[in-house]
């Protein structure tokens, strides 16, 4: 009697092992479904298998000793189960926090009074003269004097000047009291000898953030050609901020023939910048600078530079992102041109193959002065960087970090790309395997020194090549028409 309530026993545990075996099947082959990144016949294939198993494993339960390798496998199928379902959400929720805030920058709107001066009542703010730039941009100025308006009783006085350094200079002279800045400007400012000191020199008075619309494309893949801008931009923290953009290169991806071409154009490329209005500005400035007035005036400015890109979508990263990801990575290995010392981080680096983590990278990447070349050698190296990350990314790394990787994803990365679209891109990998080939373009400017539009002294600029950027349109044509780029590659070598 006794024995045949423990074998009863055994086999209700085992029916409540299949039971739940089953139920976390569905939830699994839901998942998979969900994420789209395996073909219908491979779900479809998947889900027959779990059902067999399930049926399998109920009926192993008949027996005793047949139960019990049931309830063992049972046990280890609903852990390896669990684990996946648990790795899908992860990657699903990465995808979701990647694109959800997507059409949408942050703007830090400050008000700066110099640091000497003693913190007014708003009732005496009230009565200060506010410097303002001229050519501000969206709606976040506005915004922020009518927070003022509303908290004083009345409109405050304001004075227009036509850059930030111009700003810095009426604060610092007493032109006007306070001076109302979007705190991206700053590097700006910092960038002048005079106004070096500016944010030890100033104290922040009020604050306030607004949120950018982002007019990207951010549509489905309607072909087998997609270009994409992506951004470094010179910040930490958070990528919803805007900045400038330190890296500008522009992606151009066949996905029928496998051919990416990733095109550099240097961060001080001498440039009439393309507003969303359609207004160019009056005179050149850096390319850099596009990213103060928004990610959609690069991405214009280079559509401008070259008649053949037409970005479908972007993908933003600051430094923190991009030590974070290489970190999660396990490092990448790249070819170092020349034996220098890094001026960020101090980095020595030996000229052959090296394997550097996140930060030596990005000490890599940002090092201009140490090369004769200068700006053409880094924006050359950013794109080795890339395409060291894209190996890298397909390699067993992903497997073993990936819950590093997608935290750096989810806290430091920002794109337009639907999740659609990316989970048709993985699904079509996964089901051919094929290799990519990547070819590198960048246009080479001779220096000079010119005034920018958003500055007031002479800079060091890169003035326009036409002949590099015809090449590189020739380039995007033959990408978008499906024909190789590997003879022009081995030219190149």
């Amino acid at each position: 009697m006794k024995l045949k309530k423990k074998i009863l026993f055994f086999r209700n545990i085992g029916i409540a092992l299949s039971v739940l075996q089953f139920i976390i099947s569905v939830i699994f082959c839901w998942q998979l479904f969900e994420l789209n990144w395996l073909s219908e016949i491979s779900n479809i294939g998947i889900t027959v298998i779990l059902i067999l198993l399930c049926v399998i494993t109920l009926l192993l339960q008949s027996r005793y000793k047949a139960g019990i390798f049931g309830k063992i496998l049972s046990v280890i199928l609903i852990v390896a189960l669990v684990f996946g379902s648990v790795l899908i959400g992860d990657v699903s929720g990465t995808l979701r926090s990647l694109t959800q805030n997507a059409n949408v920058q942050k703007e830090n709107i400050c008000v700066y009074i110099m640091a000497d001066r003693e913190i007014p009542t708003d009732a005496e703010a009230a009565e200060y003269n506010y410097g303002i730039l001229a050519s501000s941009h969206g709606d976040s100025l506005d915004n922020m004097i009518n927070i003022l308006t509303e908290k004083f009783g009345t409109e405050p006085m304001t004075a227009e000047y036509k850059t930030a350094e111009d700003l810095a200079e009426a604060l610092y002279n007493d032109k006007v009291e306070a001076i109302i800045l979007s705190d991206s400007f700053i590097p700006v400012i910092t960038d002048t000898e005079a106004y070096a000191n500016f944010e030890t020199d100033t104290k922040v008075l009020y604050s306030e953030e607004f949120s950018i619309s982002i007019d990207s494309g951010n549509k489905e893949l309607d072909s087998d050609v997609m270009m994409i801008y992506l951004s470094g931009i010179d910040r930490y923290g958070s990528v919803e901020g805007v900045s400038r953009s330190d890296v500008n290169i522009a992606a151009v991806v066949n996905i029928k023939t496998k051919e990416i071409l990733l095109i550099n154009t240097p961060r001080d490329y001498f440039v009439n910048l393309k507003f969303d209005n359609g207004n160019y500005s009056s005179t050149p400035d850096k390319l850099t600078h596009a990213g103060l007035y928004g990610i959609n005036v690069s991405m214009n400015t280079l559509e401008s530079i070259y008649e053949e890109l037409d970005f479908d979508y972007y993908f933003r990263v600051n430094f923190t992102g991009f030590e974070q990801i290489i970190d999660a990575l396990g490092g990448i290995d790249i070819y170092i041109p020349k034996s220098f010392v890094g001026t960020v981080y101090g980095t020595r680096f030996t000229k052959g193959e090296a394997h550097l983590n996140g930060q030596e990278a990005l000490d890599f990447v940002r090092e201009r002065h140490a090369f004769a070349d200068g700006d053409n050698q880094r924006g050359r190296d950013q794109m080795e960087v890339i395409a060291a990350i894209i190996d890298k990314i397909s390699s067993p790394a992903v497997v073993s970090g990936y819950s590093e990787i997608l935290e750096s994803l989810q806290r430091y990365f920002q794109t337009d790309i639907p999740t659609s679209v990316i989970s048709s891109l993985v699904r079509m990998q996964l089901a051919d395997g094929a290799e990519w080939n990547i070819t590198m373009a960048s246009v080479e400017g001779e220096g000079s020194y010119r005034v920018p539009y958003s500055m007031s002294t002479t800079q060091w600029v890169m003035m326009r090549n036409e002949s590099d950027e015809e090449e590189v349109n020739e380039l995007i044509r033959k990408v978008v028409n499906g024909e190789s780029l590997k003879e022009e590659e081995n030219d190149g070598e």
